[in-house]
């Protein structure tokens, strides 16, 4: 066999080997990718103060419906009631609607957030379509208008995301191989 189709050969099965690596790398690295996307919400309370929501749902897109495997958590405070629902903390929750396309904006369809295991019959979050919404015991202790879903936040500081120092080392590294071949075919070459 000549020297020339064994290089070649040698070349591709390296560089096989490479981008096999590349791609491990690649899914190694996505499996730490936080797809969590925090949702505030705010609203013109008509009988409490100092009201904060906050939505946390994964792997999500805006206008669609939201189901329970969206579902991270809940928390919602005002200066009558509070709660933070969880699937760990409330394995019985519900969730269902979904937020608008554009933010901010009111619900594309009425959110309802439930806790069924409260001490209460329930604990309930809703937000409708026209902007009302109320929180609380069976959804009775806050109210308002004017409801609007906010930006969602991005990934919190410090979170791997597989990209540049990954991509670039994978870059030099087939840069590299790709000179070392040019070489040594250079040099077959001129033999």
């Amino acid at each position: 066999m000549p020297r020339h189709s064994c290089q070649l050969r040698s070349g591709l099965r390296t560089a096989a080997i490479a981008l096999a690596g590349v791609f491990a790398a690649v899914q190694t690295s996505s499996a730490f990718i936080n797809s969590s996307v925090a949702y505030s919400f705010t609203g013109t309370c008509s009988d409490c103060s100092s009201e904060t929501a906050t939505l946390t749902l994964q792997n999500y897109t805006l206008g669609q419906p939201i189901t329970n495997t969206n579902f991270v958590s809940f928390t919602y405070t005002s200066n009558l009631t509070s709660q933070t629902i969880t699937p760990a903390n409330s394995p019985s929750f519900s969730i269902s609607g979904a937020l608008p396309t554009t933010l901010p904006g009111p619900s594309l369809s009425t959110v309802v957030i439930v806790n069924q295991a409260h001490a209460d019959p329930y604990w309930a979050f809703i937000a409708a379509t026209n902007g009302n919404w109320c929180a609380g015991s069976t959804c009775a202790d806050d109210s308002g208008s004017s409801g609007a879903w906010n930006g969602g936040a991005a990934p919190p500081p410090g979170t791997p995301v597989a990209g540049t120092l990954e991509l670039t080392s994978v870059a030099l590294i087939l840069t590299a191989m790709g000179w070392m071949l040019l070489r040594r075919r250079r040099g077959a070459q001129l033999s």
